[in-house]
């Protein structure tokens, strides 16, 4: 159950991660150091309603890996 469940909070934000459907975020890294999930993002266009789902799945995904997100992105690209 323990994987199922961890396997689904993964999914879950692969989906928050593109809940716009307009790939706005790239993610160009992702490594756990102690506590935290770090995520390097390079956004393309506005990510807002990327950031939102995200946070909104802070919580869950804290009490199933305990681990906290961390995003990290330099700016917009113009790319």
């Amino acid at each position: 159950m323990d994987l199922i469940a961890r396997l689904g909070t993964l999914l879950q934000l692969a989906v928050a991660l593109d809940v716009s459907e307009t790939q706005a975020i790239d993610v160009t890294a992702a490594f756990s150091e102690n506590t935290s999930l770090h995520l390097r993002l390079l956004t393309l266009h506005d990510p807002s309603a990327e950031y939102r789902e995200v946070e909104a799945l802070q919580k869950d995904f804290r009490k199933i890996w305990g681990l906290q997100l961390k995003i990290h992105e330099p700016s917009f690209s113009t790319n």
